[in-house]
Order: structure tokens, then sequence, then C-alpha cells
């Protein structure tokens, strides 16, 4: 869960088309991030409406390429932005904003973030010479997930601040996700206060628009951030109320939330509850494509607690 910045968006179709002020619009409103597969395949549907010839078509195949580098086929999802850089000359500056930042986001979900600061930097500084606000602030946000340690602090302020400052309804919603990459920056830095105050930020957003999943994991990232601060109590329950707001919500609880509960209930002696979301947790998250490439040990981890429930 840490780092990942969660938005939840829906398909709004009439009559198989997407309702929408402009392409942008659209691009934003047929984005399911739980589910690649299903955008790609809602992506391709827009592209039938569109010409080859037009830029809205190479806007849309960007974020088909994007869907691949999310689903992990970062040759396929470079291949096609091969076929996009070859447009950049054709079309606009909002065309080349989005290359960029799709080529740099596959080259940093590879592991090679050298190669994808120079795009993002490149993306924010054409997006800010042509008033591409929202771009300009995806990238930005960008650097501050793949920037140097030591710049990404900086970066998530300067991003926040452009939000804030902003005049425009629709970039608001990045907000929460800015939070949230600045909380686990300081998180990281053991500035826990600090990130502390940026998680309750998020936290607030999320309460008052009653977001569902988004406001379960700005409660898992609280009761993270208070774990590490010893406070075991508080964040054991607040881990119990996620299980019990996805109950309500008729939704399945995260992996995640099983393995902050592994940990608190061995950190509490209780080895058969440990154990048992462990065992939940470790099931779960094998499943989860980043979880098993970036965050190894802790998979691990589970296995080893899980593996107690058999010696009972």
């Amino acid at each position: 869960m840490k780092k990942i910045a969660m938005l939840f968006v829906v398909v709004v179709f009439c009559g198989g088309k997407v309702m929408a002020t402009d392409i942008q619009d659209s691009i934003q409103a047929t984005w399911n991030f739980r589910d690649p597969a299903a955008s790609e395949q809602a992506f391709v549907e827009m592209q039938k409406e569109l010409s080859v010839d037009h830029i809205d078509y190479w806007l849309v195949q960007t974020q088909v390429a994007r869907t691949y580098s999310l689903r992990r086929q970062f040759d396929s999802a470079h291949a096609m932005l091969d076929d996009v850089q070859q447009q950049l000359t054709n079309h606009g500056p909002a065309l080349t904003v989005r290359y960029c930042l799709e080529r740099g986001r596959s080259f940093n979900s590879s592991g090679k973030p050298q190669e994808a600061c120079p795009l993002f930097e490149q993306a924010l500084q054409v997006a800010q010479e042509n008033n591409l606000e929202g771009l300009a602030i995806d990238a930005a946000h960008m650097l501050g997930i793949a920037a140097a340690p030591s710049d990404r602090l900086q970066w998530n302020l300067k991003t926040i601040a452009m939000i804030e400052s902003s005049e425009l309804q629709t970039v608001k919603g990045w907000l929460p996700s800015l939070y949230n990459n600045t909380g686990w920056t300081y998180f990281d830095e053991q500035k826990l206060d600090l990130a502390l105050a940026m998680f309750d930020k998020s936290l607030a957003w999320h309460s008052e628009r009653n977001t569902g999943e988004g406001h379960r994991i700005a409660i898992w990232c609280v009761a993270r951030c208070l774990r590490e601060m010893g406070q075991h109590k508080e964040a054991l329950e607040m881990q119990l109320d996620i299980l019990a707001r996805a109950e309500a919500e008729q939704a399945d609880p995260s992996g995640y939330t099983h393995e902050e509960l592994a940990e608190l209930y061995d950190g509490f002696g209780e080895i058969t509850k440990a154990c048992t979301h462990a065992s939940i947790a470790h099931e779960a998250l094998a499943k989860d494509e980043w979880f098993v490439a970036n965050e190894k040990a802790r998979l691990d981890r589970m296995k080893v607690l899980s593996q107690h429930c058999d010696d009972k």
C-alpha cells in the first residue's frame, strides 16, 4: 500500500461513448486503476470513435501503454510509446507531455528512475509553458516518487503547494495522494510526527467525502504510522475498524490490513491470531505483482508467521 497513489474512477458510457467535456476528461473518467486490463479494453473502444490522424487518438494510446506498464508488461508499453513518439512532431504539446509521463512511468516502474526523471522534468516544463496545469501537477507528483530520495520531499511539497494554490477544482483530487506520498517520505526519514500530520490530512480529506476504499486506505496509513510510533493499542483498534468498515461495505479487506494485524498481534504475543491474519495476508499479497516485486521481505515475513499455525 505504501507509496501507491490510489485513484478510483469508473467508466461512464452513454450510447457506447464516454460522456465528458473533452478527451482529458474522458481519459480520467475511463481509468480504473485497480483493473488495467478492463481499462485497456475501454480505451480501445474509445479509439474506435477517433481518427488515427487526430491527436485524441494518440493521447488515448499513451493510456493504453500505461495499462501495460501497470501490468508490468514493459516491453509492450515501450513499443506502443515508440509509435506515439513518431507522432509528436505532428501534434500539440499535450501529446508530448502525455508521452513523457507514460514513458517515464514505464521506466520508473521497471526500476529505472534515472531514466524516468528527465522525462518527468521535460513533461513538467512543457506543461507549464503551455498552461497544462493538471498535467504539470502530474509530472511534479511523479518527480516526488522517482527523484533521488534527497529530492523527493521538496518535490512533494512543491506539488502540494501547486494544488492548494490552483483555482482548478479538477486538480484538488490529487491532494490526498500527495499528502500520502509526503507522509511516506517523512516516514522513511523517521520524522514520524510530520508523517502522521500528512496522513491525518489525507484521512480528513477522505472522511469528508466518504470515499469507501480510499477512506480505509487513509485509516491504514495513520494506523501504520502509529505502530511505528509505538502506539500499538491505537493502531490495532484502527486496523480492526478497517475490517469492520470493509464488512459493512461488503468489500474485501486488504491483505495489507491482515499483514498489520498479524504484526500487531505478534507483538502482543497473541500467536494464534497473528498466524491466522498472516496466512490471509500472505495468500492475498502473493497475488499482488507490485508487492511481490518490491516487498519480498514483508511477504517472507508473513509466510514465516503463518507457519506458526502449523505448529499448534
